[in-house]
């Protein structure tokens, strides 16, 4: 028997709004799947932004593996800025393995990671987040963002 797992992550969800919301009727599925499910707060180290913590969730590993502090880093050899995603080129998100593996995957606007090519599985990213790494949408396969865009907004 396979294992089915959801995770919902809220990036700068305000909590206490949240709670307000669900004692009025509203979010009803989002209620119901905290408390089936085994909710947690995370928060971001001393001095790291929260590019460092999605950095650390997506490819499983720390600060000091990934090298993402910040939403920008500075590339030491040219004296210039460059976006968080440069010089990430040899690291791989966890559902790589998992989808190597023969699972389906569907991530769906995981905040602040790159498109992943996913054989049995979609992947949408930039999509209705707050912190944008480039102008538009961009999926697994190509032509998702295009239908959910046209489709949602």
């Amino acid at each position: 028997m396979s294992s089915k797992i959801l995770l919902v992550a809220l990036d700068a969800t305000d909590y206490g709004l949240f709670r307000q919301l669900e004692r009025k009727g509203l979010l009803p599925t989002l209620s119901m799947l905290l408390r089936r499910g085994q909710p947690n707060r995370v928060t971001t180290p001393n001095d790291l932004t929260d590019d460092s913590l999605w950095a650390s969730f997506h490819y499983a590993c720390s600060p000091g593996e990934h090298g993402r502090y910040f939403w920008k880093r500075d590339t030491a050899t040219s004296g210039r800025y460059q976006m968080l995603t440069q010089g990430e080129e040899s690291l791989r998100p966890f559902w790589e393995s998992l989808a190597a593996k023969g699972a389906r995957t569907a991530i769906f606007d995981l905040p602040k990671t790159k498109v992943t090519a996913l054989p049995k599985g979609l992947h949408l990213t930039n999509w209705l987040v707050h912190g944008r790494y480039g102008y538009d949408a961009k999926s697994w396969p190509a032509d998702l963002a295009k239908e959910v865009v046209l489709t949602f907004g």
